[in-house]
């Protein structure tokens, strides 16, 4: 099973990525700005981050 991470601030995004990703067998993890995207990977390296690119605190262009 492979992580994902999921960044973005609009959680209906998230819920319906998630599912999709949770039905493909594999765990979504979901961060709602930049900076706790790059926590939550420093703390859980994930196989696969979908990143918005208008996030608050760093864009996804950044967490790159």
């Amino acid at each position: 099973m492979s992580l994902v991470l999921i960044a973005t601030d609009d959680y209906t995004l998230y819920g319906i990525i998630a599912a999709e990703v949770e039905s493909l067998g594999h765990e979504a993890m979901w961060a709602a700005e930049g900076m706790e995207a790059l926590q939550s990977a420093e703390a859980k390296p994930v196989d696969l981050a979908l990143l918005d690119t208008r996030l608050a605190t760093f864009s996804g262009f950044e967490v790159c």
